[in-house]
């Protein structure tokens, strides 16, 4: 976790305290952001020497678009945008935001990644942000960062239609919310105790039901 926001520190320690430093009027204030920086500074040596071989490992890897399983870790920064087919219809993209990736394993799966985060949900009376969880098996060697089962989004190959598709979807789902009868046709998600189920929709129906079948 410390390596994903390393940049960050380095940015925040060479610049931001470095201009606290010289704004500060106590000496006593003074004194405390100096010790700050010294601290960032010891643990800014740190990662730089205990990652060193994997940060030349990623810049090559990430630099040909690949990764590794080993270090798939370092893709999902808290916070970021992942991308993931929903229910793996690759036809139907959706976004969530990345809480944290963690390695599982079981005698009879083997090892995979858990990619948890949250994306907006409508329970049919109020919005609210729901749980969500995306899975990448074990894979041996590099292997393209798009052709994951969950990825960032900034590695997709387009990023702003992507995005834009999904607002516009987006803002559709939001317009239903409500009582009203909304006319649908097509493929939708049913979310069952083991599983999602896949059904044909050719009918109306209210919003607050279609948004939960649309989600």
């Amino acid at each position: 976790m410390l390596y994903l926001y390393l940049e960050e520190l380095r940015d925040y320690t060479k610049n931001t305290l470095k201009a606290k430093i010289k704004a500060a009027k106590k000496r006593k204030e003074k004194k405390a952001l100096k010790l700050t920086r010294s601290h960032c500074r010891v643990m800014i040596r740190y990662l730089d020497e205990d990652y060193k071989e994997v940060k030349k490992s990623l810049r090559g890897l990430l630099k040909s678009g690949e990764i590794t399983f080993d270090l798939l870790w370092a893709l999902f920064k808290p916070n970021s945008i992942a991308f993931t087919p929903t229910y793996s219809n690759a036809e139907d993209p959706r976004c969530f935001k990345v809480e944290y990736a963690n390695k599982l394993s079981s005698f009879m799966r083997g090892e995979w990644y858990s990619i948890e985060g949250q994306y907006l949900e409508y329970d049919g009376k109020s919005f609210g942000l729901g749980e969500f969880e995306a899975d990448v098996d074990s894979f041996k060697g590099p292997k393209k960062i798009t052709s994951l089962a969950c990825y960032p989004l900034k590695y997709h190959k387009d990023v702003k239609g992507m995005t834009a598709q999904l607002i516009a979807r987006g803002k559709r789902f939001v317009a239903m919310e409500g009582m009203a009868y909304k006319a649908m046709r097509g493929m939708s998600y049913v979310k069952k105790k083991r599983g999602v189920a896949k059904v044909n929709i050719n009918g109306k129906l209210t919003a607050s039901i279609l948004a939960n079948l649309l989600y």
